[in-house]
C-alpha cells in the first residue's frame, strides 16, 4: 500500500495452487506503532544469520520510500534476490499503447520470417 509515496505496507506471497487458491507469504513489511515490521517465511530463514538481519533490517528501514526488495538486494540477501532478479528481467508490464517488439523486429530481420514460414507451415 503506498499512500503519497511512501510504502505503508509491502508483501509478496507466492501462489502455491492457484484452484485451491492457496498462498505462502515470503514476506510482510507492515508499519505498526510507528515502526517497520518485517516478517519472512521461515523457509527463506535458514540460518540464525538470516534471522538477525531480518530483524536488523527491521530497524534500519527508515526509508518509507524504498522497497523492500531493493533494499535487501542492496544488502546482499541472497534469498531476495532471485526475486529481486525476476522483476529487474523477467516481469513486463503491457500497458494498452506498448506495441508488439517482435512484429518490429520481425520487419528487420530477414532470418526470422522464412523460420516463422516454416514453422506455421507445419
Amino acid at each position: 500500500m503506498i499512500k503519497k509515496y511512501e510504502i505503508l505496507e509491502e508483501w509478496l506471497f507466492e501462489l502455491n495452487d492457484i484452484k485451491k487458491n492457496k498462498s505462502t507469504a515470503i514476506f510482510e513489511r507492515l508499519f505498526e506503532d510507528g515502526k517497520t515490521v518485517l516478517k519472512m517465511h521461515d523457509d527463506y530463514l535458514k540460518t540464525e544469520k538470516d534471522k538477525l538481519r531480518i530483524e536488523l533490517y527491521a530497524e534500519e528501514i527508515l526509508d518509507s520510500f524504498t522497497p523492500f526488495i531493493n533494499f535487501a538486494h542492496e544488502k546482499g540477501f541472497e534469498v531476495i534476490d532471485e526475486v529481486y532478479q525476476w522483476f529487474q528481467h523477467q516481469l513486463k508490464i503491457i500497458m494498452p499503447n506498448t506495441k508488439f517488439q517482435l512484429l518490429e523486429e520481425s520487419q528487420t530481420d530477414e532470418n526470422l520470417i522464412p523460420l516463422l514460414m516454416k514453422i506455421f507451415q507445419n
